[in-house]
């Protein structure tokens, strides 16, 4: 019976780790990281099989040996078992060899001896009297102070234990400490600023005294006590292994956004119920098997941990797919796009674009709706609702505004960043009319490589720079606890997709990294002011966060708990205004050139497999010249391609070769804008829809579906 409870315990184990449903993680996934995972658990969930298959056959021929001993006794030693001859049974009986003549590799002599020794008193005495028997039996089994003994008392002497919390606990450490940051900072290199070797000696550290410390102190326990806590381990690690491979569905990507907890409910009472479950399933196996437990508590752990030493192989010889081997770690941090010249101005052409990412035009309408007068202090500027972005997310629509360049997800973001800042012809042309190019954006959404803004952007820096790594090594594993924790506890250790930038600087203190934090920008504003610095051409592209999530500032643009979408709206236009007032002082408004946009607008449901709902940005152009007129209104329809052609013209250059420019556009104007709509289908694939829209984007009816593009592997 007990051997049936074993093999019905392996078997619940190989059915834990070789049915996986679709892996879905926090950030990028590396989706060949799980698949390596999964075809490790079924080789070793095969390997398992094999070995319970192999033990049934040994068990069997074994079986059979004996019977075939046994034969052989009575075959040589006569019918001593036929019935009513007793005195050849004695006889048989007197002439037997002894069993350890018989089975000289199964008794051994001195055998019996050590047997004897180990026996209680009373066995090793056969003349113990009935009486005295009776006796014993009516002392109680257990006193009071018997059953708390019982609670300490151990068959295992302490090497087995050590044995058994080590196991489990260089598990956790592994898993949680160890493979997660490296699976993180690897799948996700394109949109951090370090690398795991930069975080290395402090993770390792942590990993260490999380797998010494408590497998240490557990090892002091004994008995049921030490069991009742080395099954709250095991049980946490097998639920948060299987949470952070197989459960978290839904979770989306790290765009910043925050999830709407309160919408799953019912899929964090689910996936609390697993938990629960699994936590049972272990106390409940070591209540009806002691056996089957501690082999449980052996093959789990060590299974985990060469699951992920398979995966963790792989991922380290080869990267992600269709990216070559990950780079070389003793490169150390690669440059970025710094704040150099944040405020600087040039006393000639200034041509300023200031992103509010996913600035809708909704968002403006509703302002407008609230505060008739609240874009007032935009004198000059024309305000267009028609303005259709081709992709649904800052990438890849800020690197198809600068380079033109589509994009189809059918390659890896960085080799298709690589060809699109290669490709483009418009930044290089805007430097051929002589204008100094600044671009103020974070590494991960416009560029992954600083290689790629070399010789485009003035602000570039190659150099290594400095990392906050004890902070680095923090975010990084709340990143890990928000990917293995259950959704109960995940709204604990989400994190803004901004912070990681805060976590690099430079040595020079006169320009550091550039980091996406409006609140920040708008104190250095103030403090620093816009100044003239050059008479040559300026050409200045400010990403800021605007609308996007996460809520953190208010239309003051300071820290708020309670802000919502439109106040902090509303707090980025209270940074563009500050900078409109700056340039009047100069005396610079008139001659400049500004765009205020939204990279793109507020996305339809991504679980939608279709385009529900007209999704324009928001747009303001103030051309050249145009001071002292109020506000004005366009319904033309516009995209990209015209806000291209607009700055090519302002530049003195040819805006033919990009589009035309948006104040040129007719309000009737049938040209087709193309707008791309990625709609995750599930199992790590996507479908790519292609919508024309034509005419006023606005009505829906005006978004014409065209084709879809079926299986797309990466998702960023």
């Amino acid at each position: 019976m007990k051997k049936r409870r074993l093999v019905l315990a392996i078997w619940i184990v190989i059915l834990i780790f070789g049915l996986p449903s679709a892996v879905y993680a926090y950030i990028d996934p590396a989706t060949t990281t799980y698949l390596i995972q999964i075809v490790a658990a079924v080789a070793i969930s095969l390997g398992v099989v094999v070995s319970i298959v192999v033990y049934r056959i040994r068990a069997v021929l074994t079986n059979l040996r004996m019977g075939f001993y046994r034969l052989q006794i009575r075959l040589r030693d006569g019918s001593a078992g036929s019935a009513g001859n007793k005195k050849a049974v004695k006889s048989a009986a007197v002439s037997a060899k002894p069993v350890r003549e018989v089975f000289p590799a199964i008794v051994r002599p001195g055998d019996l001896e050590k047997l004897k020794a180990g026996m209680p008193e009373f066995l090793r005495t056969p003349e113990n009297t009935a009486a005295e028997a009776a006796s014993r039996e009516t002392i109680p089994a257990e006193t009071g102070a018997g059953k708390w003994k019982a609670l300490w008392r151990d068959d295992r002497v302490w090497p087995k234990r050590l044995l058994a919390a080590a196991l489990v606990f260089c598990a956790i450490a592994f898993t949680f400490f160890v493979f997660a940051p490296i699976d993180l900072t690897v799948s996700n290199a394109s949109m951090l600023p370090f690398t795991f070797a930069d975080i290395q000696n402090e993770t390792l550290l942590i990993a260490l005294i999380v797998a010494a410390v408590p497998t240490v102190i557990l090892t002091v326990l004994r008995g049921r006590v030490f069991d009742f806590f080395l099954c709250g381990a095991l049980a946490l690690l097998t639920a948060g292994y299987v949470q952070g491979n197989f459960l978290n569905s839904g979770l989306g990507t790290m765009t910043g956004d925050t999830v709407a907890w309160n919408d799953m409910t019912q899929k964090t009472l689910i996936n609390l119920c697993i938990w629960i479950g699994i936590f049972i399933f272990f106390y409940a196996l070591r209540y009806f098997t002691k056996k089957g437990w501690r082999a449980t508590g052996l093959i789990v752990p060590a299974a985990i941990i060469a699951i992920q030493l398979v995966a963790l192989g792989s991922l380290l010889n080869t990267g992600l797919p269709g990216q070559g081997a990950v780079a070389d770690p003793t490169q150390g941090i690669q440059g970025l796009l710094t704040d150099k010249g944040l405020t600087d101005v040039s006393s000639k052409s200034n041509i300023i674009v200031i992103v509010l990412d996913r600035l809708d035009d909704d968002n403006v309408t509703e302002i407008m709706n609230e505060n008739p007068d609240f874009f007032a202090p935009m004198d000059g500027f024309t305000h267009y609702n028609n303005f259709v972005t081709h992709y649904s997310a800052t990438m890849p629509s800020i690197p198809e505004f600068f380079t033109g360049q589509r994009c189809w997800w059918d390659r890896p973001q960085t080799t298709w960043l690589n060809e699109a800042w290669s490709a483009g012809t418009f930044l290089p042309e805007l430097r051929a009319q002589g204008y100094s190019v600044r671009l103020y954006t974070e590494k991960g959404q416009v560029y992954d490589d600083i290689h790629q803004l070399m010789g485009l952007a003035d602000n570039t820096s190659a150099g290594k720079l400095s990392l906050d790594s004890k902070a680095a090594s923090k975010r990084i594993l709340e990143l890990s606890a928000y990917r293995f924790a259950p959704y109960a506890l995940k709204p604990s250790f989400w994190i803004p997709a901004n912070d990681f930038g805060h976590l690099v600087y430079s040595e020079d203190k006169e320009s550091q990294p550039y980091k996406f934090d409006d609140i920040q920008f708008y104190k250095q504003l103030n403090s620093d002011g816009l100044k003239i610095s050059t008479d040559q051409n300026n050409f200045a592209f400010y990403h800021l966060q605007g609308p996007h999530d996460p809520i953190i500032y208010d239309e003051n643009v300071q820290y708020s708990a309670d802000s919502t979408v439109i106040r902090q709206a509303e707090g980025g236009f209270k940074i563009v205004y500050d900078m409109i007032d700056q340039m009047k002082k100069l005396g610079l408004y008139d001659n400049a050139t500004i765009i205020v946009m939204g990279d793109h607008g507020w996305p339809d449901d991504p679980s939608q497999p279709k385009v529900e709902y007209p999704t324009l940005a928001g747009l303001f152009v103030k051309p050249a010249g145009s001071a002292g007129m109020p506000v004005a209104e366009s319904n033309a329809p516009v995209a990209s391609e015209n806000l291209r052609a607009t700055i090519m013209q302002a530049a003195g250059g040819n805006p033919a070769k990009y589009g035309v420019p948006v104040d040129q556009v007719p309000a009737d104007d049938q040209t087709p804008r193309d707008y791309y709509w990625k709609w995750p289908s599930g199992g790590g694939k996507n479908h790519l829809l292609v919508y024309n829209v034509i005419g006023d984007g606005r009505d829906i009816a005006n978004w014409h579906y065209v084709r879809s593009i079926e299986n797309i592997p990466y998702n960023y």
